[in-house]
């Protein structure tokens, strides 16, 4: 059993919802549950009327005044709506979300759920809500459903074509095991960044490591404590020096490789230098790609020759650059006049020189 986060949203005029599941409320998941909110509805409201959540609201003045999250503040500039925060411990300015929240409870979430993931669950949510919209008869127009309401203020919202990157920043220094800690959990950066500082750009689902603005690393983002996230191919260039890392290496215990590497990989534990062996077989990975590395070891197993310079020799013919094309010279590019072969000018250069 566990316990997450349900962002709702209902369009005012048609009462058309939309549900997302999340592990918790934070400001990612807040931005995210907008985003595709706009993706499922084809746009926003002019307007946009919340409660008080510290997510959004950072501090409460007086009357309507408030000072909002500038990162979410971001967002509603960039999908063109107004924030409204309702006067708090009234619920009767937004009773239209509040009263959704238990009937979705009652009608969806009873009997307990039971999926392998929150991308299924969200999948439910929206199979739900658009079953729903389409059998319920809207409270003010009897003759239509609330579906078909919907699809007449569609046209009404304001939508973007560009997607808005809803994520929060933070700043870290990597270890020098090229991990950065994030939320409890250690995540892996490539091997030239270790010891330098990074930004962690955090997303509902994932995280995103970037240096002077390029992203550089990205993982999954993981909500248990305590875990390493480890990309092997962080560690590929520290192979070189320290091949004995493939032995009992953390990023390399568990790595999920093609199934002729891994053959191989147990084929040449035989020999006493094995690791030295599949080490430079791995380094070349940034080089001629995982799946030109995998052809290539099936090559080399299917003629029983499993060996680093057998594989590397079979890479290597693999992926040669492919001989050059006969070129059509443009008309424009043709000499009109062929140089003429008159060795004579050599005598005058030598004239000059004495």
């Amino acid at each position: 059993m566990r316990k997450i986060e349900v962002a709702q949203f209902c369009l005012c005029y048609s009462r058309m919802k939309f549900c997302m599941a999340f592990e918790r409320e934070e400001l990612a998941m807040v931005m995210e549950a907008h985003i595709q909110a706009h993706a499922f509805f084809g746009g926003l409201c002019e307007r946009g009327i919340y409660d008080n959540p510290k997510t959004i609201v950072q501090s409460i003045g007086k009357g309507k005044e408030r000072e909002y999250n500038l990162k979410f503040m971001q967002l509603a500039s960039h999908y063109l709506f107004e924030p409204c925060a309702c006067t708090p411990s009234s619920g009767w300015e937004k009773g239209r979300v509040e009263r959704q929240v238990g009937t979705n409870r009652k009608s969806i979430f009873i009997p307990c759920l039971r999926f392998a993931n929150l991308k299924e669950l969200n999948e439910h949510l929206k199979e739900q809500v658009l079953l729903g919209t389409r059998n319920a008869r809207h409270p003010e127009i009897s003759d239509k459903s609330v579906y078909e309401v919907y699809e007449e203020e569609k046209p009404y919202l304001r939508s973007q074509k560009i997607e808005f990157a809803g994520y929060d920043t933070e700043e870290r220094r990597a270890s020098s095991d090229c991990l950065v800690r994030f939320d409890g959990n250690h995540y892996s950066v490539p091997c030239e960044y270790a010891g330098k500082h990074v930004s962690i750009r955090k997303y509902a689902s994932r995280i995103v490591v970037a240096v002077e603005g390029k992203a550089v690393a990205e993982h999954e983002r993981k909500f248990e404590k305590g875990r390493y996230i480890t990309e092997p191919l962080h560690y590929l260039p520290l192979l070189e020096r320290k091949p004995g890392a493939l032995r009992n290496g953390r990023p390399f215990v568990n790595w999920e490789l093609p199934a002729s590497i891994r053959k191989v990989w147990e084929a040449l534990r035989r020999y006493p230098d094995w690791d030295r062996q599949m080490s430079a077989l791995l380094s070349a990975i940034p080089t001629y790609g995982l799946e030109a590395l995998n052809v290539a070891c099936s090559v080399a197993l299917e003629e029983n020759a499993v060996s680093q310079s057998t594989i590397m020799n079979y890479l290597t013919r693999l992926t040669e650059d492919p001989k050059a094309s006969n070129v059509t010279v443009p008309l424009k590019l043709k000499l009109l006049e062929e140089p003429r072969s008159d060795c004579s000018v050599y005598n005058q250069l030598l004239a000059c020189q004495l």
